[in-house]
């Protein structure tokens, strides 16, 4: 079984400030691992012709290539929205069917889980979620029988027009009930600076931010995502630790390359495997551990976004949009600087976005050591245990505050692209920010104009600095 790790209300007056401002220095001029050029190389390449690589020779020669299911050919095919490195549109969302697992008594997932397997054959129990790849390789008949296997699926959802309405859809079918969800693809602009703050201490200062939010407005209950190795800061969920993971992971489940630490899915119909394929797999890998890390690096070059103004009255008004922003709580999640990385508008914590952002696959729960108390039967005594629980929160509706830097030129908006405009994401929020929506949603009309025109500030970086990588500073 392919070890494949899914990606996968604020206050009426807040002062907006920098979350651990001064509890880290500014960071010296980095040395990127790997070879960033080959990495912009990988990053473009369209592995259905990785012969074509001019850098990076050897790729027809390292595992099975591309697939056998797929979402893209290349990661820009995904991320070029305003340039290398952007969000993509709805057509390049991630199509997932997952398991509704909250709530459902432990005795019935066995059932649930034989209901499940007649629909897709990888379902297990420490795997609910599987995604729905747009293509599939092999041979014309092999391509139409994974396509047939797909439509099967979307005709229980009432057909393809369930991909239309983006939200998740349910359905009951036996003893379970299935959801297909989607995920929108985010921008990359800017990560390695992030990821240098988490490797610096980033996880303490976000930590100890998720305290004092929840000191300073109760009703926010932010918190730093578990992961495996540590915190999570990336993708929606903030399910993934570090950024080497998630470009690893995306490698896996967008393009279906083996890489080292995640293989790639399985096609869930059989396939005829070609001799030349079959040769292949003789290497374990279709990109080497050296060559992943030229493709992290290259990632870690990415620019960060831009603040652009292009009059005197649009700035005028920027200026008052963004005292409004802190004003009617935006702030207080979207918080301006995360220690030295300025202008992310973004506390890269977990929220509770209320029940229309539910979906099945969930953040992962905050569990905790408790002390267990318990009657003998047979010596009448009370026996004490330590027990691994899991603390009440709201997993499946919780989602990591996306960073605003970019967000002019990263739409559509939401984890799934569900908002179309600045102003429907806005007035979308639930749950600990359904209290700022109502703010923004009850202000003057000069007033909601002002804050959606300095969110139109925040651009994505100019195509100069998009052109070529640039050291971190």
């Amino acid at each position: 079984m392919p070890r494949l790790r899914l990606l996968v209300g604020l206050a009426l007056f807040v002062v907006a400030s920098s979350v651990g401002a001064g509890s880290l220095p500014q960071p010296p001029e980095k040395v990127l691992p790997g070879n960033v050029e080959a990495g912009r190389e990988l990053f473009s390449l369209n592995f259905a012709r990785a012969g074509d690589a001019r850098l990076n020779h050897g790729l027809t020669k390292q595992g099975n290539g591309l697939g056998p299911v797929f979402n893209g050919t290349s990661c820009v095919s995904c991320h070029r929205q305003s340039g290398i490195g952007g969000a993509g549109r709805l057509d390049a969302n991630v199509v997932t069917l997952g398991i509704v697992t909250r709530p459902v008594p432990p005795e019935s997932i066995p059932k649930a889980l034989a209901s499940a397997r007649e629909v897709h054959p990888h379902f297990r129990q420490d795997s609910a979620v599987q995604v729905l790849h747009h293509f599939s390789l092999g041979t014309s008949e092999d391509v139409a029988v994974y396509d047939a296997f797909r439509n099967s699926i979307f005709d229980r959802f009432g057909g393809e027009e369930v991909l239309h309405t983006i939200r998740p859809v349910r359905q009951q079918i036996g003893d379970v009930t299935l959801e297909i969800a989607q995920r929108n693809t985010t921008p990359l602009w800017g990560l390695g600076l992030i990821e240098q703050f988490r490797e610096e201490g980033g996880d303490i200062v976000r930590a100890r931010f998720a305290r004092d939010q929840t000191e300073k407005t109760p009703w926010i209950t932010g918190r730093a995502p578990g992961a495996n190795g540590g915190q999570g800061w990336y993708g929606w969920r903030a399910q993934i630790a570090s950024l080497d993971d998630f470009v690893r992971s995306a490698c896996a489940i967008e393009m279906g390359l083996n890489v080292p630490g995640f293989d790639e899915p399985e096609s869930p119909v059989k396939i005829e495997v070609t001799s030349k394929r079959a040769q292949r797999t003789k290497s374990r890998f279709d990109l080497t551990d050296e060559q992943c890390t030229s493709l992290t690096s290259f990632v870690r070059s990415l620019p960060r976004p831009q603040v652009v103004e292009e009059t005197d009255y649009r700035r005028s008004m920027s200026t008052r949009g963004q005292s409004l922003f802190s004003r009617v709580g935006c702030a207080d999640c979207h918080v301006p600087d995360l220690g030295w990385v300025r202008g992310l508008y973004s506390d890269m914590l977990l929220h509770d976005m209320g029940s229309e952002f539910s979906d099945a696959q969930t953040a992962t729960p905050v569990r905790a050591i408790a002390r267990q108390r318990t009657i003998s039967p047979y010596y009448n005594a009370v026996i004490e245990r330590d027990v691994n629980v899991e603390v009440p929160t709201n997993p499946q509706q919780e989602w990591k505050t996306p960073p605003l830097w970019g967000v002019r030129d990263s739409y559509p908006y939401m984890h799934d692209g569900r908002a179309a405009t600045l102003r429907e994401a806005i007035l979308m929020h639930g749950g600990e920010a359904e209290r700022s929506a109502l703010i923004f949603k009850g202000a003057t009309a000069d007033d909601q104009q002002a804050i959606l025109t300095f969110l139109e500030t925040l651009r994505a970086p100019a195509p100069e600095q998009n052109a070529a990588p640039v050291a971190l500073k």
